[in-house]
């Protein structure tokens, strides 16, 4: 199996203004773009997601995946799109929810550096769909927007791999509209989205505060708890240090209304090094998927995911690790070794699970990849041109992420 060289998918950039006391938390992970598209690949296998990754960023090019994703005939379809410009101080992802619901069609558009109207005009313009965005900037690093980007389209189009729902049902009607203007809308988005924000005032201006359950935190027991979005912030909520105080502090010292915060959000950042373990993990699943083919079951697949993960828990850091290509291989021999004959047979009836799935299809609803991914141009598209030279007529290139 190829090795993984962390190198090729993403960065790690130490923190250093906004340090917290929690020393595992004072990395930033950066996503290029196979990273981006690994990651996507993953939630679109666990969600159902339906997302793609475009590093051509151009008005044309998102016309053309909208005209091409309208097409679809089913009432109910939702497709993410990352459109992304990777450049070292200019690059930045714009997330955007296309949504079907019966007769009702939209955009939802929500950069993290903010959405300037004429973006929303003129994405209008070229979809002759409505635009939905909230205008609102809720990034304040540097670092953090190509992992907002897959997380936002996550949560806007993915689905409970359990009951096969949309994570927010009727997400149209649930846009809290603001002011509408010619060709779209200024909103408040719901509840499941705040948790993206890193400016806690931007948050507040939106939060619902109905104490409405946005999110199932498994805890380390492997219970499941509901969370509010309060909740889910006091989570992610980490102090930072009397060092890092005193140095935003001496920045600011010429603003007389500046009041430090003594804590931060860490959600994103806590985000991208879970995506770092992700990442590692697509990347040896793709490989399993070509070795195995359709023997490649959910089963295994939640086998491989499951102790894969516990695997890169016990190696430390980031950047300095082993990595998984000895387990990897160790897996596939394995799973070869079962499935051979006459394994086959008693491989089949490892778990009760297993007999169960018919043809890709876990009794869950989650299927495999090879079933789970549109099979649309526009899903091909986008794999095609990951790591691609950006479109110069870029939605805005001016914005760093």
């Amino acid at each position: 199996m190829k090795k993984f060289d962390y190198e090729e998918f993403y960065e790690c950039i130490p923190e250093e203004t906004y340090r917290v006391t929690d020393e595992r938390f004072n990395v930033n992970v950066k996503l290029k773009a196979p990273g981006q598209a690994l990651i996507a690949q993953y939630y679109n296998d666990k969600y159902k997601a339906n997302i793609i990754c475009e590093s051509d960023a151009s008005f044309k090019r998102l016309a053309a995946i909208i005209t091409e994703a309208r097409r679809n005939e089913t009432d109910d379809f939702r497709m993410g799109i990352c459109l992304s410009i990777f450049k070292p101080i200019t690059g930045h992802t714009t997330p955007i929810v296309y949504v079907k619901e019966g007769k009702d069609e939209g955009l939802i558009i929500s950069d993290s550096l903010g959405t300037p109207p004429i973006i929303a005009q003129a994405i209008h313009a070229m979809t002759g769909l409505r635009v939905y965005t909230d205008f609102t900037k809720r990034q304040s690093d540097m670092t953090s927007c190509y992992t907002d980007g897959v997380v936002f389209c996550s949560i806007g189009a993915g689905k409970d791999p359990k009951t096969g729902q949309y994570r927010i049902p009727n997400i149209l009607s649930k846009l809290r509209v603001k002011e509408e203007k010619e060709g779209y809308s200024i909103i408040n988005l719901p509840d499941e989205f705040l948790v993206l924000f890193q400016k806690s005032v931007a948050m507040a201006a939106q939060e619902e505060k109905a104490g409405r359950i946005i999110h199932k935190h498994k805890n380390a027991e492997g219970k499941e708890n509901d969370e509010t979005l309060p909740q889910h912030r006091a989570r992610y909520s980490k102090a930072l240090t009397q060092e890092s105080i005193l140095e935003i502090i001496k920045k600011h010292k010429d603003e007389p209304d500046f009041k430090v915060s003594e804590t931060i959000n860490t959600y994103l950042r806590e985000k991208g090094l879970k995506f770092a373990d992700l990442i590692e993990i697509q990347f040896y699943i793709e490989q399993l998927y070509e070795e195995l083919g359709s023997v490649f079951t959910i089963t295994i697949w939640e086998q491989f995911v499951e102790n894969a993960k516990k695997e890169l828990s016990s190696q430390g850091q980031l950047d300095s690790r082993p990595g998984l290509h000895d387990f990897a291989e160790q897996f596939l021999a394995k799973i070869k070794k079962q499935l051979s004959p006459p394994g086959l047979s008693e491989y089949s009836l490892h778990t009760e699970k297993a007999a169960e799935i018919k043809e890709g299809v876990s009794p869950e609803g989650l299927e495999i990849r090879k079933t789970s991914v549109e099979d649309t141009s526009i899903a091909a598209s986008a794999h095609d041109t990951v790591g691609k030279s950006p479109n110069p007529s870029s939605l805005d290139p001016s914005q760093r992420g």
